[in-house]
C-alpha cells in the first residue's frame, strides 16, 4: 500500500529514475500502420475467419491457432477416454447369456442398473475430464489473444464485438460439442 500511494520516501524528488543499462533483448518493430484499400469481404466472411483460426488450429498449424502439443495430447486423452463405455459395452456384448452375462449386461449394458453408466463412468467422464476439457479449450481461447494481441487485429477491422464473443462461443462449442457429442452418439448408435 505504501508503494502505491507514497510513503515519502523520493516523492519530493523532481528526477525520474531510469534504467542505467541498455536493454539487450527484444527489438523495436517499424509499427508504421498502413491503411487497407481493398475490398473488404462480407460479414460472415469475417466472422468465418474468427472460427476457422480457433477450430483450424487443432487440425492444422499453419496459419490458424497454434495449440500447444500437450493441450493436442490431452484432447485426444480425454476423446479416447470418453469412448471407454464403448469398449465396455462391447466387453458386455461379447460375454455370453447366463449369470456371467446377464452380470456384465448390468454393469455395462445400456438398461437402468447400468453400474458403469450411471456412476462408474459418470464420476472421470463427465466431472473431471470434461470439466478440464472446458477449461484448457476456454482458457486457451482467452490467453491465446491476450498473449498475441489479436483481439486488436481483430477491432481494428469492422468486426462488431457480438461477432467476435459469437464466433468464439462458437469455436468453443464446436471443439467441445466433437468431444462430448461424438463420445454419446458412439455408445448409443452402438447399443
Amino acid at each position: 500500500m505504501e508503494a502505491a500511494f507514497g510513503s515519502g520516501d523520493g516523492d519530493d524528488e523532481t528526477q525520474a529514475i531510469v534504467a542505467k543499462k541498455e536493454a539487450t533483448l527484444g527489438a523495436v518493430f517499424d509499427q508504421s500502420y498502413r491503411p487497407w484499400d481493398g475490398e473488404l469481404g462480407p460479414r460472415w466472411v469475417r466472422n468465418y475467419a474468427i472460427f476457422r483460426h480457433h477450430v483450424y488450429g487443432l487440425f492444422r498449424g499453419t496459419g490458424h491457432r497454434h495449440y500447444h502439443p500437450m493441450v493436442k495430447l490431452t484432447i485426444l486423452t480425454i476423446l479416447l477416454f470418453s469412448l471407454l463405455p464403448v469398449l465396455m459395452l462391447f466387453l458386455a456384448s461379447l460375454s455370453g447369456g447366463g449369470e456371467l452375462g446377464d452380470l456384465t449386461a448390468r454393469m455395462w449394458g445400456i438398461n437402468r442398473y447400468n453400474l458403469w453408466g450411471q456412476v462408474l463412468g459418470y464420476f472421470p467422464r463427465n466431472l473431471c475430464c470434461w470439466p478440464l476439457l472446458t477449461a484448457l479449450v476456454v482458457g486457451g481461447m482467452i490467453s491465446d489473444d491476450r498473449r498475441n494481441g489479436t483481439s486488436a487485429i481483430y477491432f481494428s477491422r469492422p468486426v462488431t464485438r457480438f461477432d467476435y464473443t459469437a464466433m468464439k462461443y462458437l469455436s468453443v462449442a464446436v471443439v467441445l460439442g466433437f468431444v462430448i457429442v461424438l463420445s454419446y452418439f458412439v455408445y448409443y448408435t452402438t447399443a
